[in-house]
């Protein structure tokens, strides 16, 4: 069994960003904690520095292929990079292969459910992730589990 933390943060690939954001805002009371309208993201939290909810742009709104507006994944913070470790010999243990991801904000695996809902299981890397995500942008890149650093060439 995994020790999961509790819910980061639930990711949703959405047709209009600012709707989107602009529904979350007035119905759930939550502040806009970062934007960036080149890479069609919007993260909202229920208190300053927190990303609840991610909103992602969809490429297009009518797609069959898992591109349309809908769940993208849900996120389980573990509270370090060990228990991501820990959790990714579980899930191979289970006989999956987990997808390990270095983000600029996270040490991140990635597993489908039975019916294909991604979950993800992550560790942040700093304290500030939100400063790191304004000046450095976003980044997605392979993992090696054991190091926490980008896996292959740079």
């Amino acid at each position: 069994m995994i020790r999961t933390g509790k819910l980061g943060h639930i990711a949703l690939r959405v047709g209009d960003i600012e709707r989107s954001r602009d529904f979350y805002a007035a119905v759930l009371n939550m502040k806009v904690t970062s934007e960036d309208p080149e890479t069609g993201e919007c993260t909202l939290g229920l208190e300053p520095g927190r990303r609840d909810i991610v909103l992602c742009r969809a490429p297009t709104a009518d797609r069959p292929d898992g591109e349309a507006p809908g769940l993208l994944h849900f996120a389980w913070r573990l509270e370090d990079f060990r228990q991501v470790q820990d959790a990714c010999r579980a899930l191979r243990g289970m006989g999956m292969e987990p997808r390990t991801t270095l983000h600029n904000v996270t040490h991140s695996i990635y597993v489908q459910d039975p019916d294909g809902h991604t979950v993800e299981l992550y560790s942040d890397r700093w304290e500030n992730g939100f400063e790191a995500m304004r000046t450095l942008g976003p980044m997605s890149v392979p993992m090696d589990i054991e190091t926490g650093e980008r896996a292959g060439p740079a």
